[in-house]
C-alpha cells in the first residue's frame, strides 16, 4: 500500500516543457542523486546501493503514479482496489484485495469505504460469509480508471520506457522478479519471535519472602 506524499499548489503558470527552468530542475536532480550515493558508497558498500537504489527508484515512481491518480480524484491505495476488482464480476473480498495490496484487512478498510462513499465500489455481504464484505467496481469506478489509463501509460512510457532498450527491460523484469521472490521467500522462512514474558521466564513469584521491614526511630522529645 503507497502513502500519498504532499503536494504544494503551484503559485502562477508553472514553466512549460523543454523551458530553461525545467532543464534547470532536471539537472539539480540528477547532480543531487549522483552526490547522495557518491557519498554513500564509500560507507554502505555496493549491496546497501544497489537496495537503495531500488527504493529510491520505486518511491519516485510511485510518488508520479500517486500524483496522476490525485488528478483524477483518487489515491494511489484506491487505484490499487479498483484494479484488483475490476474485470471480476464476482468481486473480491476485503481478505483478498488485502493480499493483492500486501497490506492487512484493518489497512485496507478505509480505501474501500472512502471509494464506496464516491460512488466507484460496491460492499455487500458474502453469500458464504455473512461477516465478510465482497467489493464490486461500479460503472463510475470503471470510468475513472479508464480516464487515467492514458494518462498512466504515458508516465511509464517516459520513466520506464524510455529510459531503457527492450533487452534491457527484459533483464531488469528478470533480475526484479529474482529478487523478489527471493525476499518473499527468506521472509517466509523467517520464524516469528513470539514477545516473551519476562515474569514467565523469572518464573512464579516467591511468595515465601517477607516484605521489607522499615526502621522506625522514635524522635527524642
Amino acid at each position: 500500500m503507497v502513502n500519498d506524499l504532499p503536494t504544494k499548489r503551484a503559485r502562477g503558470p508553472s514553466p512549460g516543457a523543454g523551458s530553461p527552468e525545467e532543464y534547470g530542475a532536471v539537472a539539480t536532480a540528477v547532480r543531487e542523486e549522483r552526490a547522495f550515493f557518491r557519498d554513500l558508497i564509500p560507507v554502505a558498500g555496493v549491496d546497501s546501493e544497489a537496495a537503495l537504489s531500488i527504493v529510491r527508484a520505486g518511491h519516485f515512481l510511485l510518488a508520479a503514479f500517486a500524483a496522476n491518480a490525485r488528478a483524477h480524484g483518487v489515491s494511489e491505495p484506491q487505484v490499487n482496489v479498483l484494479v484488483a476488482v475490476e474485470d471480476r464480476p464476482q468481486g473480491r473480498t476485503m481478505a483478498e484485495i488485502a493480499r493483492c495490496m500486501l497490506v492487512s484487512r484493518a489497512g485496507i478498510l478505509g480505501v474501500v469505504r472512502g471509494l464506496e462513499e464516491k460512488g466507484y465500489v460496491t460492499c455487500t455481504p458474502c453469500t458464504e460469509d455473512a461477516r465478510a464484505l465482497r467489493v464490486r467496481i461500479t460503472p463510475a469506478g470503471q470510468a475513472v480508471l479508464d480516464g487515467m489509463l492514458p494518462a498512466h501509460l504515458a508516465l511509464v512510457d517516459d520513466l520506464v520506457g524510455s529510459c531503457f532498450t527492450q533487452a534491457e527491460k527484459a533483464d531488469l523484469v528478470r533480475l526484479l522478479t529474482r529478487l523478489r521472490e527471493h525476499v518473499a521467500a527468506r521472509r517466509a522462512a523467517k520464524p516469528t519471535k513470539k514477545p516473551t514474558n519476562s515474569r514467565a521466564a523469572l518464573g512464579p513469584p516467591d511468595r515465601t519472602r517477607q516484605p521489607p521491614t522499615r526502621n522506625k526511630t522514635r524522635s527524642k522529645g
